[in-house]
Parts: structure tokens; sequence; C-alpha cells
């Protein structure tokens, strides 16, 4: 999730996630890379979205500093795991 190629595709990726959550069902950023997140807006529509998921994994600790950084909070934050990229778990 970044800002510097472009905001419209980070926004969306959001609101996909805003959308899953909606209809009801569990959301997840899984191994995620964060950032960079240039814009303030994007570091407010990222931390508002992501204060509301129900789990974080993040592929290295500089995501999980900027997460913390821009104001995700809640239970996701709190359980939040610095995990490998799956790429690495194909043969």
């Amino acid at each position: 999730l970044q800002d510097r190629t472009s905001l419209k595709s980070l926004l969306y990726y959001l609101f996909l996630l805003d959308l899953a959550r909606w209809s009801g069902a569990r959301t997840m950023v899984f191994a995620q890379g964060i950032g960079p997140l240039d814009r303030p807006s994007a570091r407010r529509h990222t931390a508002r979205v992501l204060s509301r998921v129900d789990a974080i994994t993040v592929r290295d600790a500089d995501s999980a500093d900027l997460l913390r950084e821009i104001g995700v909070r809640g239970s996701a934050l709190d359980r939040m795991e610095v995990t490998a990229d799956p790429v690495f778990a194909l043969a």
C-alpha cells in the first residue's frame, strides 16, 4: 500500500477493504508492504481503514513502524505480526 505511483490505486484498495467489511466479511491485510505514504490524505485514509480490519501482517519492521506512525489503532494493530513475503513459499 503506497501512494508514490498513484493515490487512486491506494484509495481503490482501501475501498475494497471497506466494501468487504460493509458486506459483513472479516478483513485482513496479509503480508503487505506499507509505504511510502507521502500525502497527508493517504496517511489519514490508510489509518482510518486499517484501524478497522480484523488482522494485519506486514512484510517488514519499517511497514509496522509506519502503521504506528500514521495512527493505525485497534485490536489488529495490537496483534500485528511481521512475516515473510509469501513469494518465498513458492517452489
